[in-house]
Parts: C-alpha cells; structure tokens; sequence
C-alpha cells in the first residue's frame, strides 16, 4: 500500500538520489556485476538487470547526507510493506557492513580474518567451495538483508566481495563501495571504481582462486579488461539503481515477476 501523493515514483526516485548525494545521470558502461546469471531464480533479480549509472562522487560520505529533511523538498514519504510502514524520506540510516552484520549475528567478521575461524564463529560447515568473503555474504543476505525494512545504506565492504571497487582511502581491507536497502531488498549498489592495472590482475588471480575452490560466481579472469585500464582510466564510479526493484517495493510485489511484462519465469 501506498500512502502520498499521486507521483509517488518520480518522488521515490528523487528521494532515492538526494539520499546518497548522487550527481546528474549520465550514460555508463559498467563491468558485469556477479550473480546476476540467478535471473529468474532470485525473486529480486531478472535476466539483463537493468540499472541508471550515475558517474563520479559516489563515495558516500557522512556529510554528504544533510540532516534536515527540508533541504530535498520532501518532509515525508511513506509507503507500507509487509504490514510495515517505511519513511523514505532522508536522512536514511549508515551502517558499515561490519557493524550489521555484527548487530544481527553478533559475530565481528574481522575477528575471524580467516574462512576456518569465521565458519567456527558461525558454528557452521561450510561448502568447500565458501571461502572467507563467500561466509560474509551469507551473513550478509541471509541475517542482514531480510531485516532492513527502513531505508539503510550499508557501507564498507571487504574487498573479497567487490573485486572492481578501489580501495578504501582509509581503511585497510576495505573497499569504497556502498549498498542501499529498502523494505528488505537491495534497490542500488555503489563503489569508486578500481583504475589500477596492477591491483585489478591481482584482484582476478584471487578471484581465481576462488573458481578453482568451487565458487560459481567468483570473476572470471579478464586480460583485455586489464590492458584496459593499462592505458589510462581517469577516477570514476557509477550507482546502479534497480528501477524494477523500486516499482516493486512501490506497488508492493513480491516477485520482480509480478512487475514485469515479459518475465522470463512467470511461474
């Protein structure tokens, strides 16, 4: 159910952009992004996922979010899910993905540097094919995700989960890259792109070795993209924002497949 004016979805999408201080859009080639082959699995995932890019400043900053609501000319907006309402009007919350998942699991991940001592934490057995940044998205999308009903951005994240993202200026491990959440399902995915050569044939060989454990959605080692960036790519980043994902929580679908007109799985 929807509770506003009439034009809910320009509004919603508004909102959407103020909130993570994004910059006019723009036409943007992104690299292929892993896990979107689950199209028609995933009920929040479908074939040639399509996003808006929006290039430059995406690392989000906590100045970046004023707090008084009245700067984005919206004072609420309010939609309801699940019997839930949700105020989607900013400042949205920020958390590091370290602090969420520690808040919902009460496991610290970077207590537990390595794939033994994270599945020990868990008290789980992983699959073979799970290695350390496989457990902490799992914890992710599995104790994390289902529980964000408000509008949250998750920010932070290790760089075994974002093998395009650069480096985070100032914490060790972590990349600049940021996910926002809405009524339990991921509606944007944000991060500084990687612009070093060296740094992104070292992020595939570990993706390699990745493939060789088993995961099926580890990256597949890409030369020409290297030699790529081998010859120059200027600072950049990109916001993909799932538009059907928003017509989904806005018309309060469940399936991705009740907002489409050609699903490829309607059943």
């Amino acid at each position: 159910m929807i509770r506003g004016s009439r034009s809910m979805f320009p509004a919603f999408v508004a909102v959407t952009m103020a909130a993570a201080s994004a910059p006019p859009l723009v036409a943007q080639t992104a690299h292929p992004s892993p896990g979107i082959d689950v199209a028609g699995m995933d009920r929040s995932v479908k074939p040639g996922d399509s996003f808006f890019n929006y290039a430059n400043g995406t690392w989000l900053k906590q100045t970046d979010i004023p707090a008084d609501r009245s700067s984005y000319g919206a004072s609420a907006i309010v939609i309801e899910r699940e019997g839930e309402k949700i105020d989607l009007a900013p400042p949205w919350r920020r958390v590091t993905l370290r602090e969420a998942i520690k808040e919902r699991s009460g496991i610290d991940v970077t207590e537990h540097p390595s794939r033994e001592e994270l599945a020990a934490a868990m008290d789980s057995e992983p699959d073979p094919e799970e290695g350390w940044g496989k457990l902490v998205d799992g914890l992710l999308s599995k104790e994390v995700e289902p529980s964000l009903m408000q509008p949250t951005f998750i920010v932070d994240y290790p760089v075994e989960l974002s093998p395009f993202a650069k480096a985070h200026r100032s914490e060790d491990g972590l990349v600049e890259r940021w996910e926002a959440f809405v009524g339990g399902i991921e509606i944007a995915n944000s991060f500084t792109e990687l612009n070093d050569p060296d740094e992104q044939r070292r992020r595939f060989e570990q993706q390699s070795e990745e493939a060789k454990r088993g995961d099926e959605e580890a990256q597949p080692y890409d030369e020409a993209f290297v030699e790529a960036l081998e010859h120059g790519m200027p600072p950049t980043g990109g916001v993909g924002l799932g538009i059907d994902r928003l017509v989904m929580i806005l018309t309060g679908a469940r399936s991705l497949r009740e907002v489409l007109l050609f699903p490829a799985m309607r059943n």
